[in-house]
């Protein structure tokens, strides 16, 4: 069950990016949260409520049932997601990875029906992806016809076999029903297990300066950069740290 709590008016953008690509929408400036995304999984609540109806105790069958409530609650718990609004213009939303994939269709539709009629420009998605070419990020086109800024323009598009998953995927989607999909599709290259890819570092970098471009306000652009940039060295210290026998 997906809730949208939230009190916006309109905006130019909203940027959606997944967990593995916080770093470019935690660093944006001036934020606040003007809304939430509250997420359930009701049928949680049904098991707890069959095991109470049961009449026969025994002890194992108890034990077991209450390791596995306990997985299944941590690992479908309940989820309050902040919907954060920079300097007046534009929205930027985070989204962790859920285990249970359909989630990410339910939510991309609630977003865009409740949302699309308060933005003025287009979407933004942030998706990872193995990219084998030299290039850093791509762009995947929905709307060949949408114009868009030079610097997202001249982004080259992504092209077979390379393709999108998991939250970035579900709203490309989504905002194509749409009778105006205003999309501009950022994919960065990346590697590993869909839902927890190590990105690029020199991609998260190129990534920084497009968004930059399009949303951040001049007087804030080089913090902004520089931000990114920090975050991104420590990121990739941690990842070329090793230890050796």
């Amino acid at each position: 069950m997906v809730e949208l709590n939230q009190n916006i008016t309109s905006m130019d953008y909203i940027v959606i990016s997944p967990k593995t690509l916080k770093v470019l929408v935690e660093d944006l400036p001036n934020g606040k949260a003007v809304g939430y995304i509250n997420i359930e999984y009701p049928q949680l609540a049904d098991l707890q409520a069959n095991d109470k109806d049961d009449d026969v105790y025994d002890e194992d069958e108890q034990l077991y049932t209450a390791i596995m409530r306990k997985s299944l609650i941590d690992k479908y718990g309940k989820l309050k997601i902040p919907i954060v609004q920079h300097d007046d213009r534009y929205l930027s939303v985070n989204i962790p990875h859920f285990p249970n994939i359909i989630a990410n269709n339910i939510l991309a539709q609630k977003l865009t029906e409740e949302l699309d009629k308060k933005i003025n420009k287009a979407w933004i998605t942030l998706s990872p992806s193995l990219i084998s070419s030299n290039e850093t990020i791509n762009k995947l086109e929905v709307d060949f016809d949408m114009q868009t800024p030079d610097i997202y323009a001249a982004i080259p598009s992504l092209k077979p076999p390379h393709f999108i998953t998991g939250i970035g995927a579900s709203f490309n989607s989504q905002i194509s029903l749409l009778r105006q999909p205003r999309l501009m599709s950022l994919v960065l290259r990346s590697e590993g297990q869909s839902g927890f890819e190590k990105i690029d570092t020199d991609a998260l970098v190129d990534a920084s300066f497009v968004l930059n471009e399009l949303l951040v306000g001049t007087s804030d652009q080089e913090n902004y950069l520089k931000q990114v940039s920090s975050t991104v060295r420590k990121i990739n210290g941690y990842s070329n740290s090793g230890m050796y026998i």
